[in-house]
């Protein structure tokens, strides 16, 4: 009795798949159960670390990456588990040295701020209760971490960005297609943003870098809370995440960059202020991958973050009535993306702030 000629290639590539799914899985329950019950900042360390991307995992990981992307057959697992393995090693070797500069940093926030944290017993008002909720009604850290986003909010001078224009505004909507549209269950705004459309090369192009992007997130974050839903100090978003066409290859650079960048300030600067995550159309390795990502991300935050495939039209509607979701998302949604009122109500303001910019001819 012969076997057909692709019985062993294909015997090949389902052990590789288990294999690589195993050590993926293995990788990310090593580095997730020590950031189970790590502090905020003993998450930021890892933050930190991966932002600053000095160790020699990272050009290795981001060439296994590249390649990976555009490989046929097994490679792809393979290189798969070799950046996330690289990436880990990195991390976990300068995670102590790494936590004390963070320590002596957030000791020292509070006076550069001129901001003493507030004492039990009568002072506790003046922390936002979700900077409480944040810190399981630790007063102390939650006091610690308010001032530290005071002082953020000081050196970015966030209390004008709602009033100062913003000329980037129309590249990064370009480049990074996202829509506010509709409302959740619970009131709260749905933005949508298609991650898998991000062309690395144009973006290099651009010139934006990912500073420009995550800026361009906290000023959405600003019109949100401070604009669109002022009048609800309990606002939350929930946000809809589209990676169709992504590929471990796309996610190196600035785009890597942004990914990381930005969850850690949201994480740190925004807590309690997401209902809820979606990523939708996600490939078989995105989990293992976001795994790795999540340990930034405080328990109760990585809690509300599912991962779905293309059958996701079931999930969605248990959070966002169908009539107010996109028709390209959901089976008898209502109006196209882009073309929400309150999307357009956006580009409203933003060409409110940019009336004063110089034109091109």
């Amino acid at each position: 009795l012969q076997h057909p000629r692709w019985a062993a290639p294909a015997a090949i590539w389902l052990v590789s798949r288990f294999g690589v799914g195993f050590l993926s899985n293995l990788l990310c329950k090593t580095l997730g159960r020590p950031a189970e019950s790590a502090s905020p900042e003993e998450r930021d360390d890892l933050g930190f670390h991966l932002r600053s991307k000095n160790g020699p995992a990272w050009p290795l990981g981001l060439i296994a990456g590249a390649v990976a992307g555009a490989s046929p057959g097994v490679a792809p697992c393979v290189l798969a588990a070799l950046v996330l393995l690289l990436m880990a090693g990195s991390v976990r070797r300068d995670h102590r040295q790494q936590r004390r500069l963070q320590e002596a940093q957030l000791a020292q926030e509070p006076e550069k701020a001129g901001l003493q944290p507030p004492r039990a017993g009568g002072e506790a008002s003046m922390v936002p209760e979700r900077f409480l909720l944040a810190e399981g009604g630790d007063l102390e850290r939650a006091s610690q971490r308010f001032a530290a986003t005071q002082l953020w909010r000081e050196e970015h001078e966030l209390d004008r960005v709602l009033s100062t224009p913003r000329p980037t505004f129309d590249k990064v909507k370009r480049l990074f297609p996202h829509f506010l549209h509709g409302r959740s269950r619970k009131g709260n705004v749905v933005r949508y943003e298609r991650l898998g459309d991000i062309d690395a090369g144009r973006l290099a192009a651009s010139g934006l870098s990912a500073v420009d992007l995550t800026n361009h997130l906290v000023f959405l974050a600003e019109y949100i809370f401070s604009h669109l839903d002022a009048h609800r100090p309990d606002a939350k978003v929930l946000v809809v995440c589209d990676v169709k066409g992504i590929s471990i290859g796309s996610l190196k650079g600035e785009i890597l960059s942004f990914l990381q960048m930005s969850t850690q300030v949201m994480q740190a600067h925004y807590p309690e202020r997401m209902e809820s995550m979606f990523i939708i159309n996600a490939p078989f390795w995105f989990t293992s991958a976001w795994r790795v990502v999540g340990v930034l991300m405080a328990p109760q935050t990585r809690a509300r973050i599912k991962i779905l495939g293309a059958n996701f039209q079931d999930e969605l509607a248990a959070y966002i009535p169908p009539n107010g979701a996109p028709f390209e998302y959901v089976d008898g949604g209502g109006l196209p993306l882009g073309r929400d009122p309150q999307e357009l109500s956006l580009l409203d303001f933003v060409r409110g702030l940019n009336s004063s910019l110089p034109h091109d001819p």
